[in-house]
């Protein structure tokens, strides 16, 4: 019985990876492109301020989308199943989208780039993806979601903290 609800838990971890890898690959940005263009082209909100800000960039996006697909191939391969392809889409989409909505709330919040807002800065990514992942594919169950959601934290700060060790990132959070 633990086996299995062991194996659950990992498995619905292993579905998301395509998230995890779409969030955390953008902030290689910098060290792959010399130029950045920035994914709200520099537009205000109806409050003045910018609507996502410069740290969120079209190459990100593109680097986030693509590095969540690679991670799908991979299990598409790993598994002979393609449809990890199509759920790695979902999922990394979701992802990006996700973490543009938190820097539009954090924007709103008069929040500066790069600054924290904890649960947000944490969630906000996987959160989306999940929503969207769920409304076209019926194979997490809940407890797989809130161990998802309840792991995410841990993981995006073990991350976090290893691109700062790296001097990948500025800042440890």
């Amino acid at each position: 019985m633990v086996v299995n609800i062991t194996d659950d838990l990992v498995w619905a971890v292993f579905i998301v990876l395509p998230a995890y890898f779409a969030n955390g690959v953008p902030v290689l940005t910098p060290l792959i492109f010399k130029w950045r263009v920035p994914v709200d082209l520099g537009y205000t909100f109806i409050d003045g301020r910018r609507l996502v800000g410069d740290n969120k960039s079209v190459q990100g996006v593109i680097l986030g989308v693509v590095s969540g697909l690679a991670i799908g191939e991979l299990q598409s391969i790993l598994l002979n199943d393609y449809a990890f392809v199509t759920r790695a889409l979902v999922l990394s989409l979701g992802s990006v989208y996700g973490d543009l909505l938190g820097s539009f709330i954090k924007r709103r919040l008069k929040i500066e780039p790069g600054k924290s807002l904890p649960i947000i800065d944490q969630m906000s990514f996987i959160l989306i993806a999940i929503i969207l992942y769920v409304t076209f594919f019926k194979d997490l169950d809940k407890i797989q979601i809130l161990f998802i959601l309840g792991i995410t934290p841990v993981i995006h700060l073990i991350a976090n903290i290893f691109a700062y060790l790296l001097g990948i990132k500025k800042v440890p959070y």
